[in-house]
């Protein structure tokens, strides 16, 4: 095998970790609010406290994550400064994503909703234990800009084929209940999370130059001096949240809206999984011909239009529920790609930058600053969901399904102000403004 040939293998390799993480988050973001308060069966926590329970998870994992981060930046092994920490989370990750699905009450109960918070609580601090470090080593295998979107590009397939994946959990769940899906796909994901470790690991070998950053204080008001990443992290987290909202609420969508089963999901997430993976090498064209700022831009914008058209799918329009359901999925899948694709690149330009101004590689910083954000604004998301679902979350509500119409509308709101706040964005073809 040629050197080309070899880095394209590590890249791909590298890559495949989205895989996992896509994988185990879209399951959780898009069935555990259906498990834990199903439309058509008791819940199993209070309805009111179930985002509460998230929230707080996400956020004390969120708060250590600057100190893995850090950790990560300073750490010296044979394997590097990042795969150590990659591979002695994934067992953890797992074992907790398991546990997720098994309750200690059949009805609703404090039990439960202390059981729920301690697991979530555990299962993201083993994440980010993966996610952070994995999220760093971008920068550092890939030192150019076109071969970063390239990556972040491969990435991006490998989440949306998670995305397909995950769409596959409503078969499962129908055919066999939520605990035999868990540990069917808690066990190829075991695998898949292996997959970079494997292929870094001789890069990971050679020795580390890098001079450890300052102290963690230090380092994280530096951070927040970059006015690029402050821009963007406020972004980021504006697209989490709405993609933790819209993942969450497509399984209401599907069976209260569409009048679907949960078997049916995977009409929903195919066709738009293959939307997207076609809009992924145009993307990419489109970056280079016209610049990355612009396309991720109209992304934003794009999806903010399309979103909030939850409330016209219904019996008044001359097509079926179940096109209108699968039309709406693939625009929005079509809408929010350039942003999929493009957010890993904008983060490899951002810490390029803050090494020519301070000379320090801090890539696990930013990305555990960017994970703190992360659980914060989905944790918030998570916890404005049931709010909403009050207004109507099932067919035979009062209302019928009307908050599951509504979340459309609040994501597309959501996105928008990402976009605003991205229309002042400093970096441009890697200069400060």
């Amino acid at each position: 095998m040629d050197a080309n040939s070899a880095k394209t293998c590590q890249y791909w390799l590298y890559s495949s970790g989205s895989l996992g993480t896509a994988t185990l988050s879209f399951l959780i973001n898009s069935w555990l609010l259906y498990f834990y308060l199903p439309p058509d069966g008791p819940a199993l926590v209070p309805v009111a406290l179930y985002g509460t329970a998230i929230l707080l998870g996400r956020v004390v994992s969120g708060f250590l994550s600057p100190l893995i981060g850090y950790w990560s930046d300073r750490s010296r092994s044979r394997w590097g400064r990042r795969l150590p920490f990659m591979a002695f989370s994934i067992l953890p990750m797992i074992a907790a994503f398991l546990l997720l699905w098994m309750p200690p009450d059949a009805s609703a109960s404090y039990w439960n909703l202390a059981y729920l918070l301690l697991v979530v609580i555990v299962f993201r601090i083993a994440a980010a234990f993966y996610a952070i470090p994995y999220q760093a080593l971008l920068p550092e295998i890939a030192r150019a800009d076109q071969p970063r979107v390239k990556i972040s590009a491969w990435q991006s397939a490998f989440f949306i084929v998670g995305i397909l994946l995950a769409g596959l959990a409503g078969m499962l769940i129908d055919a066999q209940g939520f605990r035999s899906m868990a540990v069917i796909f808690a066990v190829f994901v075991l695998l898949v999370l292996c997959l970079p470790i494997y292929g870094l690991r001789e890069q990971a070998r050679a020795p580390d130059a890098q001079v450890a950053p300052p102290a963690l204080w230090s380092s994280l008001t530096t951070v927040f001096q970059n006015r690029a990443f402050v821009a963007f992290t406020f972004v980021w987290a504006f697209y989490l949240m709405t993609s933790s909202l819209i993942q969450a609420v497509a399984p209401f969508l599907i069976t209260e809206v569409c009048g679907m089963r949960e078997a049916d999901t995977v009409y929903f997430y195919v066709p738009a999984v293959a939307a997207s993976l076609l809009c992924f090498p145009l993307i990419t064209r489109l970056s280079r011909r016209w610049g990355k700022t612009r396309v991720y831009a109209a992304s934003l914008l794009g999806s903010a239009l399309i979103f909030p058209s939850t409330l016209l799918i219904g019996d008044w329009l001359p097509v079926g529920l179940r096109v209108q359901c699968i039309s709406w999925a693939v625009l929005q899948s079509v809408a929010i790609s350039g942003a999929v694709v493009l957010s890993a690149a904008f983060m490899a330009e951002i810490i390029d930058f803050d090494e020519k101004v301070t000379g320090l590689r801090r890539e696990g910083l930013y990305y555990s600053v960017i994970k703190v954000l992360e659980q914060i604004f989905s944790g918030l998301a998570m916890l404005l969901l049931p709010v909403i679902l009050l207004l109507g979350r099932s067919r035979t509500a009062p209302q019928g399904a009307l908050g599951v119409r509504m979340v459309g509308l609040v994501s597309g709101i959501l996105i928008g102000i990402g976009f605003v706040i991205f229309l002042r964005y400093p970096l441009r073809q890697g200069m400060a403004q």
